[in-house]
This record gives structure tokens, sequence and C-alpha cells, in this order.
């Protein structure tokens, strides 16, 4: 079953979705709802839907910054974006940022079903082979994936190069891998980046900038504040302890 979210910050527009479309006939799941683009961000990091009907005018982020966000986790999520407002310029921005279509409001129930099982037909050829896969062969993968990033977290390894190696999409092996380990990948590399980095700030007097580039990070500064993120201290901080 294809696992969807509905992003809009009008309550009736989400009801409605909900309710005027046949989602069982199209084997689509409705497994989360939200209301503006902070939401349905935090929402997506847990969930890895395959499929995204999102509105793009909504407060704190809108959905042209909101899949812009989605799209910089490296997932191939496909977005459909539904607005009220006839706007050229929205439309070639989400067409450039991976859009499978753009659609007005009033929504056209028939116009929207058939952007629906086109979306569909697309994530099913991704996905059915992973449908198949049997736990253990998802366990494995998983595993896998954490050889491989505790090998190469030095390096500017991406979610791209773990699935390319491993021959699975990315979305269903977010979604695995999360299943498994309840991290996210990024949360899990980082995590393993950050433990190195303490190891080189307590053993060694390596500086904060070539501490970063051994742990896979090419800016000291950007380091620095993810150091700090999480150990609320610095790294200069940490190792005067």
């Amino acid at each position: 079953m294809i696992r969807a979210m509905l992003v809009d910050d009008e309550v009736l527009t989400i009801k409605m979705l909900q309710k005027t479309i046949d989602w069982e006939k199209l084997q689509i799941s409705i497994c989360a709802t939200a209301f503006d683009g902070d939401e349905a961000f935090a929402l997506f990091e847990t969930l890895m839907p395959d499929l995204i009907i999102t509105d793009i005018r909504m407060p704190h982020m809108n959905g042209l910054d909101f899949i812009r966000k989605v799209r910089e986790l490296g997932t191939d999520t496909e977005f459909i974006f539904i607005s009220g407002h006839a706007d050229f310029t929205y439309a070639q921005q989400a067409v450039r940022l991976g859009c499978a279509d753009y659609i007005l409001k009033p929504i056209d129930e028939t116009e929207l079903e058939k952007t629906l099982e086109k979306a569909a037909g697309k994530i099913r050829e991704k996905i059915k082979p992973e449908e198949e896969m049997p736990p253990v062969r998802q366990s494995k993968i998983v595993r896998d994936s954490i050889e491989l990033l505790k090998q190469r977290y030095a390096s500017n390894i991406s979610l791209d190069d773990i699935c390319r190696e491993l021959a699975i999409s990315k979305n269903y092996f977010c979604y695995i891998f999360k299943k498994e380990t309840g991290k996210r990948f990024w949360e899990y590399l980082t995590d393993i980046r950050m433990k190195q980095a303490k190891v080189l700030l307590r053993e060694t007097d390596m500086m904060v900038s070539e501490i970063a580039y051994k742990t896979g990070y090419e800016s000291g500064g950007y380091f620095s504040k993810m150091f700090k993120r999480i150990y609320q201290m610095t790294p200069k901080q940490y190792r005067e302890l």
C-alpha cells in the first residue's frame, strides 16, 4: 500500500480530500495530515511517506520550502501541489523541484484522481520489489548500511551513495532504517561522526578544522555548530573539560 500525506492550512480542504477520493481503490493509505510546512516536515522525517499532496501558500513554511527541505534529505518522494493561485512562477518552481503535477483550487476530483493514479504508478514501479522483501532481508540491508557508514563516515558519503550500493530506493531505505534503528539515516551518521570527533578532541591535539575534516565535514564552522547543538558546548569547551 502506498503511504500518502495531505498538507493544507485549510481544514476543509483536508477533509474534502479525505472524503471525496476513493483512496482504497487507488491502494493509497493516508498516513498523516498536516496544516503547515513545519508540521509536515516533522511528520515526514518520522513517517517517510511515498506521496505528498500539499498546498503552496501556508503559514510558517510554504509548500515550496517544504519540498526543498525534503529534497535536501535525498528522498525520491512524489509531490502533487494544489493551489488557489494560478501563478506561473509557482508552477515553474514546482516543476524544477520534481513535482508530479500542479492542480488549481477548486479541485477537480477527476483531474486529481487521474494525477494520483499516475503518481501511484510511478511509485509502484520503484517499490514493488521492495514490498516483497522479507524482514530478514530488510534487517540485512540496514546492517550493511551501518557498516558502510562506519567505514566511510569521514568521506562525503550520501544517501544516494548508500542506496545505489545496496540497490534500494531512497524512500524505502529511509523507512526501514528508521524502523530498525529508531533513528533517521542522517541522525545515525551524525552520531557516528560526533562520537569519533569526541575521541579526537580528547586524544589528539589536532585543530578543530582538522577534526571536522577527519569526521566528514568540509566546514569547521558547520562542524562546531553541529557539535554545540548536540552537546550544548563547543568543541573547544569539550576539549578543556
